[in-house]
């Protein structure tokens, strides 16, 4: 797969900020005056570089464009923190398909659809439309086919799609996955309206429709009403949606780049929900009392990645002993403000193949971590750079962090702060000894992680590390469709990744959100379902 295409599969710290960055430097909120009262107004550090389900790659992207379309499943919800709900991973509910059967041989899927959905065209949301839309981003191959394929393109996970009548809809598998139904539920799996797209550029293979990346197509809850990349964007509820009408009629959705503005329109409740804030800057809104803070478990990590192919490096007692010596809770205190997880494994809590007992959080052992280095033979002190990167917050903190403490067993820790292009190269040829960065997957499974995450034919493209052993058992993991098989096989993928640490976990990241008092219901899903969004 081409570094192009690796960019697509995590939800990247380094590519919301850059993103952002660019989009949005020279742009300020619009005023609270110019945006009607009725109106939900929600605030977004990054703007979507593209809202064509079919290439929609990074977070900002995913979230935005997934309120436009409709898909053949969804997340179901679980209570989440103060009152409100959040998304079940583990549970994957009806939408378009109304149901659905499996085969034995976990290879066929057929969905019965929703009878009468329409597109605000008049055109049908049926099993001719869900054909076509899974087709056009095949064929497009961009970003999208990736979450609907899982990651497998050799053979692709998907053989055949169907429409045998105009309310159902088959897909034949060339290898049975217990995911499928989860990918479908990404905003890359979205039903579009064959009559739009066709009149706007049609479906070119390997090929991005530039029109698509600024329109809508969709038959989503909501309606594109205005759409301006680089500073707003108007969403309305569509009449015509055959689901439960959302919490709110309208959503202004601001892109706001500066955090201080950020901070300033959620104190002030300029703004009624704010995502992307600084934690720093929550923390201060938290401790003021202006605001009510909503900080959920997501599948981002800060890690440190280390490359086991460099001298001294590769000595597994080194690469236990500097996990030993990273002060866990003082970090997650001092440069998280408290919004995270201490964990470890190559799972957030969030992910269910999680295992709490394997995930424990890594101990802090200073004696531990010297003794490991007394008992490697590596001779000390050992020379290494430490790359971080500008875009990610927090990261040259924790670089300063660790060069101390890394100094106290014998390493001698160079911190290279590196603009983000320059850290993605970097780490994406694995021209590194040790870098810190932040990842986690576009679609919350342990099988789809570790399919860009870890691979030792191609030990560092992508970021990816090399731990042998787990090539051979993830093979077997993801095809697996009995849980309690499928679940031993990762908590041995978990037992080796830990055992080899090449990756530590600093700690899991939270999702932080900020919600005016008057917003009454609210729902956090990885993808930003606005549904539920709604005020007094």
């Amino acid at each position: 797969m081409s570094l192009a295409k690796r960019r697509i599969i995590r939800y990247s710290v380094v590519s919301v900020v850059a993103a952002a960055s660019l989009l949005l430097s020279a742009c300020s909120a619009p005023t609270p005056d110019s945006q009607p009262d009725e109106a939900l107004t929600v605030n977004f550090s990054s703007a979507p570089g593209t809202i064509d389900p079919a290439q929609a790659c990074e977070a900002s992207e995913v979230a935005f464009t997934g309120n436009l379309y409709t898909r053949l499943t969804q997340y179901g919800t679980k209570p989440g923190p103060d009152g409100t709900q959040q998304f079940d991973a583990s549970k994957i509910e009806p939408w378009l398909a109304k149901s659905w059967d499996i085969s034995e041989d976990g290879l066929v899927y057929t969905f019965n659809l929703v009878e009468g959905a329409v597109f605000p065209s008049g055109e049908p949301m049926d099993a001719e439309a869900v054909k076509y839309s899974f087709e056009r981003v095949l064929t497009t191959n961009g970003c999208g086919a990736y979450f609907v394929l899982d990651g497998f393109y050799d053979p692709p996970m998907i053989s055949t799609i169907e429409a045998p009548d105009a309310n159902t809809v088959v897909i034949t598998l060339n290898k049975a996955n217990a995911n499928a139904l989860q990918d479908w539920a990404q905003a890359a799996a979205g039903i579009v309206d064959k009559t739009v797209v066709e009149a706007n550029g049609g479906v070119v293979a390997d090929t991005v429709n530039e029109w698509m990346g600024s329109h809508s197509a969709g038959g989503g809850p909501f309606l594109l009403e205005s759409y301006d990349p680089s500073t707003r964007a108007v969403l309305v509820a569509n009449p015509d949606y055959f689901g439960e009408q959302p919490a709110s009629s309208k959503i202004l959705v601001n892109f706001v780049a500066d955090n201080s503005t950020l901070q300033l329109q959620a104190s002030s409740g300029a703004a009624d929900v704010t995502v992307g804030l600084s934690k720093i800057a929550a923390a201060d809104l938290a401790e003021s009392g202006k605001a009510r803070i909503i900080a959920n478990d997501s599948t981002q990590s800060t890690q440190i990645r280390i490359n086991s192919t460099r001298p001294g490096l590769d000595n597994n007692q080194v690469r236990q002993a500097l996990a030993y010596a990273v002060p866990y809770d003082d970090i997650i205190e001092s440069v998280a403000s408290g919004y995270a997880t201490a964990f470890n494994g190559p799972f957030t809590p969030v992910i269910p193949q999680f295992n709490p007992e394997l995930g424990k959080a890594h101990e802090t052992d200073m004696e531990k971590a010297k003794q490991l280095m007394a008992d490697s033979g590596v001779t000390l002190p050992l020379s290494v750079e430490l790359l971080v990167s500008a875009g990610i917050p927090g990261s040259e903190q924790i670089g300063t962090i660790l060069q101390s403490v890394w100094g106290e067993i014998g390493v001698d820790v160079t911190v290279s702060s590196l603009a983000d292009a320059d850290f993605s190269q970097r780490n994406s040829e694995g021209d590194y000894e040790v870098a810190m960065g932040q990842d986690g997957p576009g679609v919350v499974d342990g099988g789809f992680y570790l399919g860009y995450a870890t691979g030792c034919a191609d030990p560092f493209a992508g970021y990816s590390v090399c731990v042998p052993g787990v090539d051979e058992i993830l093979a077997d993991a993801r095809g697996a469709t009995d849980p309690v098989v499928q679940q031993d096989l990762y908590d041995q993928i978990t037992t080796l990744w830990n055992d080899y640490a090449t990756m530590i976990q600093v700690y899991a990241d939270k999702t932080v959100v900020v919600l005016s008092p008057d917003v009454t219901t609210y729902t956090y899903s990885p993808v930003y379902d606005m549904r539920t969004w709604g005020k007094k």
